[in-house]
């Protein structure tokens, strides 16, 4: 699943100055997510979901390699005379724009092996969403439409692992796929050295729903299956 690349080599924000005029940046926003504790979030808007936290962003210079950013803080926040949610909506639009989305297999990043190929012979889909930096690119989970999309294409709910700040793995719900096994095996990554400090986003895995198309953490959707479960009885 590729959108077509992000604008490189360009000086998007000419003069400095201008990142006080919301007008004039409100293009070039994009997203960032990290883990709600982060000390710096203080001095910044952020929308909390779960455990963790979208941040916002401003694109002032890229390239094929690096982008150059600004972050919002609410000292900007407050200059722009805008909501965080006017802020969160117009960043949805904008950031896949400045920072596409990049999915595919895990098969396929490994080993090679053509997305179409996986996809019709293995009984336990997994992808990897990230970005085409594959840098940051966590966020793309909320980017608008992804996980539908995905979930769609699989027909099945999914799982979501938040194993870095540079990627999710996203599952399809399977009857082979254990959620405890997941929850085990992202405790350990994440205190492995396979993963430096800096990198870390969550120990919780999140479910988002194919029906209601809701991103919960998965502890939160099973409570909420189990209560309707007692409730029919």
């Amino acid at each position: 699943m590729r959108i077509p690349r992000m604008i490189i080599n360009k000086n998007l924000i000419s003069n400095i100055s201008n990142i006080t005029d919301y007008d004039l940046i409100k293009d070039y926003l994009f997203i960032r997510v990290c883990n709600l504790e982060q000390n710096e979030l203080k001095d910044m808007p952020h929308t909390a979901i779960g455990d963790l936290a979208i941040t916002y962003h401003i694109v002032i210079k890229s390239s094929d390699t690096q982008i150059c950013s600004a972050k919002i803080t609410n000292n900007l926040l407050n200059a722009y005379g805008i909501t965080l949610d006017q802020l969160h909506e117009d960043a949805m639009i904008s950031s896949p724009k400045m920072i596409p989305p990049h999915v595919q297999t895990l098969e396929s990043m490994i080993l090679g092996i053509p997305d179409e190929v996986v996809e019709s012979n293995s009984n336990v889909k997994m992808y990897i969403v990230t970005n085409e930096h594959n840098s940051d690119g966590a966020a793309s989970i909320f980017y608008p439409e992804l996980l539908n999309s995905l979930s769609a294409k699989l027909d099945s709910s999914l799982y979501v692992i938040p194993s870095s700040v540079d990627e999710c793995i996203v599952i399809a719900e399977n009857k082979n796929v254990k959620p405890k096994d997941l929850k085990e095996m992202l405790y350990i990554v994440n205190r492995s050295d396979a993963l430096s400090e800096d990198k870390f986003l969550s120990d919780t895995v999140y479910h988002y729903d194919k029906d209601t198309r809701l991103f919960e953490r998965y502890d939160d959707y099973q409570k909420m299956v189990n209560k309707n479960r007692f409730q029919c009885h």
